[in-house]
């Protein structure tokens, strides 16, 4: 009897418990032939230079990819080099709730811990795997020498919500061991740390970089959908023409405020991430045009039946 108690009750745990960690490239959103040799490489480069203390020392300190205001605007045109079949990624305020949001009540203190670390809750599942949909999805296509800009949050060191304001900049070191020294990586910030958009000088910088570049599409990812992301969408957006800036669920993040407008059982299938039901609202939708994004979140449980 003991026995059969102690195999229903690992029956138990194991079905609340999450499936094994999700291999890198999981969600990577692009069908790309060389897929499993460009992880091999990821994989390579975090376990050997990115493991080593001193380059985590150096890492910590500044950013390594370049900004675009210290870009010569001569230079803005090389660049279309690094488009991805014509396409220009930007990437608003990645891994904000770990670094800018989470309350800080667990002892995991690195991002690589915590995308490692188990949870017996769907809440807590989804937001640990849209972090790693996103850690992934920089990690590949700055390896492959795709076009990425990433929008940091204005001023975080000073930011009251940011993890690591006091010691060691540890965004920082997650912004340069996702970009793996790629010329292709840029950056600017956000004017504010909790606001996607930019200043006027900052987007009039990144409209000619866009001009000189002239990709076919721009794809946007980040977190948060309905918030900061949106900000950055909206200002962007009307300068283009329709159809040229789109945003792709599969590499953005949800805020978990906005988690109580959801079926977590939508979102989360078989232990693994889910936003097939964002990128449904998306189509729906005219791609949050005739309506925001966040409408469409707090909307998601009536509209839920009338999708399609």
């Amino acid at each position: 009897m003991k026995r059969l108690c102690i195999i229903l009750l690992m029956g138990l745990l194991s079905g609340c418990a999450t499936k094994a960690i999700t291999p890198l490239g999981f969600y990577y959103p692009k069908n790309i032939s060389n897929l499993e040799a460009v992880r091999s490489l990821v994989e390579v480069r975090n376990k050997t230079i990115e493991s080593h203390p001193q380059w985590r020392m150096i890492a910590s300190q500044r950013l390594i990819p370049r900004y675009l205001k210290d870009i010569p605007e001569s230079e803005f045109k090389r660049f279309r080099d690094y488009l991805d079949d014509g396409v220009m990624y930007i990437i608003v305020h990645p891994a904000y709730y770990f670094f800018f949001h989470d309350d800080y009540s667990t002892e995991t203190k690195e991002i690589e811990n915590y995308l490692e670390k188990n949870t017996l809750t769907k809440t807590g599942l989804f937001l640990r795997e849209q972090e790693r949909s996103l850690r992934d999805f920089l990690e590949i296509t700055s390896t492959r020498n795709r076009l990425i800009l990433i929008v940091l949050p204005g001023n975080y060191r000073e930011y009251s919500g940011y993890r690591y304001r006091y010691g060691d900049d540890e965004f920082a070191r997650y912004i340069n061991e996702v970009t793996n020294n790629s010329e292709a990586s840029i950056y600017l910030y956000s004017e504010k740390p909790n606001r996607g958009m930019l200043s006027r000088e900052s987007m009039k910088t990144l409209t000619k970089f866009i001009e000189a570049v002239k990709p076919d599409k721009i794809v946007l990812g980040g977190g948060y959908l309905g918030r900061c992301l949106e900000d950055f969408f909206r200002q962007l957006a009307p300068d283009l023409k329709d159809g040229k800036v789109e945003i792709e669920p599969w590499i953005s993040a949800l805020s978990p405020e906005d988690l109580r407008y959801f079926d977590l059982d939508d979102l989360v299938k078989e232990g693994r991430l889910n936003m097939n039901p964002i990128k449904e609202l998306q189509r729906n939708y005219s791609n949050a045009r005739d309506r925001s994004f966040r409408e469409l979140i707090r909307n998601y449980r009536n509209n839920k039946g009338r999708q399609g």
